[in-house]
């Protein structure tokens, strides 16, 4: 890491932690709880484009279902 990236990234820490330490309680919880529930929303919306993702490869390109031929 150059000496300017590495000598940015810790004033960044340093920004967060001192933005952190400024916080009341509330606020951090706030805060986190916050960000949980967003990665909680991102991951519903990334299984249900899974979801479709899935649904498209069992249904033929006309839209019905693929036929399976039984043995």
């Amino acid at each position: 890491m150059s000496e300017r990236r590495r000598n940015r990234s810790e004033e960044q820490v340093s920004q967060t932690e001192e933005f952190m330490a400024n916080l009341s309680e509330a606020e951090r919880l706030e805060l986190f709880g916050n960000l949980g529930a967003t990665g909680v929303v991102n991951a519903a919306n990334e299984a249900e484009e899974r979801a479709s993702e899935i649904a498209e490869t069992q249904t033929g390109h006309n839209g019905q279902d693929s036929q399976i031929e039984e043995l």
